[in-house]
């Protein structure tokens, strides 16, 4: 049972670090790529369906930032109820937190069409080497969001793993499966944090290119 909340606490370290990052490259984003709305001379330019994508985006990017915060103060909850055996209150809180995991799903991919939307006019941003730099940290962005799709899929199995020890009042022989999913989560932490730092790069590129 120790070995099972200690996989809880690694599980727990990997969301806030998740959802620091894409909480990171929202302001960064903010600030940085789309900080320039506007023209400020005559060589430099960023069409409005790109900005209206790009504050869509960061709506919807900053609600996933919400449900994770969710997510781990239920998961704290989850522990708490699975370690006083109440099976039942445990299993209502991991079927709450499938929701929860649906709903990213479904942000991941409207985030991806916004990401389209970027994409389609990345050719009339002004000058064109702005537009190109642009263009790399979509699809740095893409990349992202493909790995927070890749977290939440995990989740998503870790999740079920625990219900499947609920509905049997605590019987359970899957832990190894449960550290598993905890791993691959954790690589997939990773590879947002390397993703993210290359985002970065990029929006700097971008800014020194505008300004």
């Amino acid at each position: 049972m120790r070995e099972f909340y200690e996989n809880y606490l690694l599980m727990k370290k990997g969301k806030r670090i998740l959802g620091n990052l894409i909480l990171a490259a929202i302001v960064i984003l903010i600030i940085g790529v789309f900080g320039y709305y506007i023209v400020k001379s005559n060589r430099s330019f960023v069409p409005q369906s790109f900005i209206d994508a790009r504050n869509k985006n960061a709506t919807i990017a900053a609600d996933m930032v919400s449900n994770l915060d969710e997510s781990v103060k239920s998961l704290n909850k989850i522990s708490e109820e699975d370690s006083n055996h109440n099976y039942s209150a445990a299993l209502s809180l991991v079927n709450q937190e499938a929701g929860r995991v649906e709903t990213a799903r479904v942000d991941s991919v409207d985030i991806s069409k916004e990401l389209i939307k970027m994409a389609e006019v990345v050719q009339d941003i002004k000058p064109s080497s702005a537009g190109k730099i642009a263009l790399d940290a979509i699809q740095q962005e893409t990349t992202l969001i493909e790995h927070v799709a890749n977290y939440n899929s995990y989740f998503a199995s870790l999740l079920n793993s625990l219900k499947i020890k609920f509905l049997n009042n605590g019987n359970y022989d899957g832990n190894q499966e449960v550290q598993q999913y905890i791993s691959n989560m954790n690589k997939e932490a990773a590879d947002i944090n390397t993703t993210n730092d290359a985002l970065n790069q990029k929006l700097k590129e971008f800014d020194g290119a505008v300004n």
